[in-house]
């Protein structure tokens, strides 16, 4: 999954290919999301 604590950008992949996904500036989702599925926003990811 993606680094817990620290900040990425909306559809960033990690090694895995997983993918964040915000909305309302909250931590929607980890898993596979289609490209521009979400706004590009920062999303601070704590766990």
């Amino acid at each position: 999954l993606l680094a817990q604590g620290r900040t990425v950008d909306c559809g960033e992949r990690d090694e895995e290919g997983m993918v964040a996904g915000v909305c309302d500036g909250e931590l929607m989702a980890i898993g596979e999301m289609a490209e521009g599925t979400f706004q590009p926003r920062r999303v601070f990811v704590a766990s």
